[in-house]
């Protein structure tokens, strides 16, 4: 059991069967990416797996205890999740925006105490947003606020970190340095991390695992080169692909033409 796992879970979101019957690990201190087209349920399953949505069936296991069992409070202590498009109100600086992800650390009554303190200045550093820890975050650049919110959500120390499309609106350039970031802090702390892509390459680049799913149920699962290929792209997303070998050896598919998922 991994420090996330699932058992036969079904999602039903308005009367319609979002997931169906899922049962996968996330293994612990690794990157797993989950992959497929556009309403197969990807961020229905990211949300379900940091207990934001209930499932119909089945059930959703955290450090090897039942997620419904977890306190909010508890789970909030151990693992961050950063939606897409999260915004922040227009007078709130970096640091203050960072400085939230201490409050399931913090007890409601006194000051802030010393850790929480250096958490901030940590986090800050680990996203490189220490130089712009007094500026509003409503003044940053795209690349720079999404930086912001992952080193908020490093604040609160977690032992997994939850990210739905992380590089969504970003240039290539910011792209690439928030999956940069995002490894380094997996390499260096050990956390696990769980994010939603739409980009196979970079999926197949920064991380350890993939979960490809496609119609809500889980249609493949392993290391990137051994579950990404020609064939995969062509039933699940419909398209035709060259292979390419990169500088560092690495397999790229560059898809070249579109037909219907078989």
């Amino acid at each position: 059991m991994g420090i996330i796992s699932t058992k036969n879970i079904t999602v039903i979101l308005n009367h319609k069967e979002i997931l169906k019957d899922i049962s996968m690990s996330i293994a612990e201190g690794k990157r797993t990416v989950i992959l497929g087209p556009n309403g197969s349920g990807k961020s229905t399953l990211l949300k379900a797996l940091a207990g934001l949505l209930k499932c119909s069936a089945g059930s959703i296991y955290f450090d090897k205890q039942e997620l419904q069992r977890v306190s909010k409070h508890q789970l909030a202590k151990q693992m961050a999740i950063l939606p897409q498009g999260a915004e922040a109100p227009k007078d709130l600086t970096v640091s203050d925006l960072v400085d939230y992800g201490r409050f399931p650390h913090r007890k409601w009554w006194g000051k802030a105490p010393k850790d929480d303190k250096e958490c901030v200045i940590w986090a800050l550093k680990q996203t490189g947003m220490d130089q712009f820890k007094n500026r509003l975050v409503s003044t940053l650049s795209g690349g720079e606020r999404q930086r912001a919110w992952i080193a908020m959500a490093l604040a609160q120390k977690p032992k997994v970190l939850l990210l739905d499309e992380p590089t969504t609106y970003l240039d290539i350039a910011h792209q690439l340095e928030v999956m940069n970031i995002v490894s380094k802090l997996n390499y260096d702390s050990g956390i696990s991390v769980v994010m939603v892509l739409h980009d196979i390459n970079h999926a197949m680049q920064f991380a350890d695992e993939i979960v490809i799913l496609k119609d809500g149920e889980v249609f493949a699962k392993g290391e990137p080169e051994k579950v990404i290929t020609v064939d995969l792209l062509e039933k699940v997303f419909g398209v035709s692909a060259d292979v390419f070998i990169n500088r560092e050896g690495r397999t790229i598919l560059v898809p070249t033409t579109f037909s219907k998922p078989k």
